[in-house]
């Protein structure tokens, strides 16, 4: 109800409101939360990392973009999703872009600039979330990804980029890779921190 439709990878609700039922009144807006087994209504999802859809004319089931029967993904359109949570109650996304105006991202993205520690902790959240994402694929797919058959060099490049952005991309799509190291390292060449 809060996206108007369902993604076609969506793996699970991620967060819930913690009450069993809630008003929420915010700019004469009322809305009251009824979900069913009084767990609260959805905050964030979880989704899927790729989104596999069958091209048309072909004989397979579908799939609901949560891996495919066929190892090779023939027949399908295969796009790289690296938006692990997904944010969909529109209370909280109107709570958190009053914060972005208010800047306090810009304050935050300061303070990671200023503490080298603080920067440290940030990186590990960006690489802790690209390995979360990389590990909720099936083994099916990440075989898929990894796969170098040496048939097809475009098709090896494409599920090279998509492996890259699903395994390396952190939150916001930072690659954390090179760049931590220098953290790590104490090597003060760059002034790089990760993004907010």
């Amino acid at each position: 109800d809060q996206l108007g439709y369902v993604p076609s990878n969506v793996c699970a609700v991620s967060a819930r409101s913690g009450d069993d039922r809630q008003d929420i009144t915010n700019n004469n807006d009322s809305t009251i939360d009824t979900s069913s087994k009084g767990v609260g209504r959805p905050i964030a999802i979880r989704s899927y990392p790729l989104l596999v859809q069958q091209l048309a004319n072909t004989n397979t089931n579908e799939n609901n973009g949560q891996g495919n029967n066929n190892d090779s993904h023939d027949n399908c359109n295969v796009t790289p999703f690296p938006t692990l949570y997904w944010l969909t109650c529109p209370h909280v996304s109107r709570a958190i872009s009053d914060l972005e105006r208010q800047g306090y991202v810009r304050n935050f993205q300061s303070k990671l600039e200023n503490n080298k520690d603080l920067a440290a902790e940030w990186w590990d959240c960006h690489e802790g979330y690209a390995s979360e994402r990389w590990n909720i694929l099936s083994m099916r797919d990440r075989e898929w990804l990894l796969q170098k058959d040496g048939k097809d060099e475009t098709e090896e490049r494409k599920r090279e980029s998509m492996k890259e952005i699903i395994q390396y991309s952190g939150v916001a799509g930072t690659d954390h890779r090179g760049l931590r190291e220098n953290i790590v390292s104490g090597n003060d060449s760059t002034t790089f921190v990760p993004s907010v």
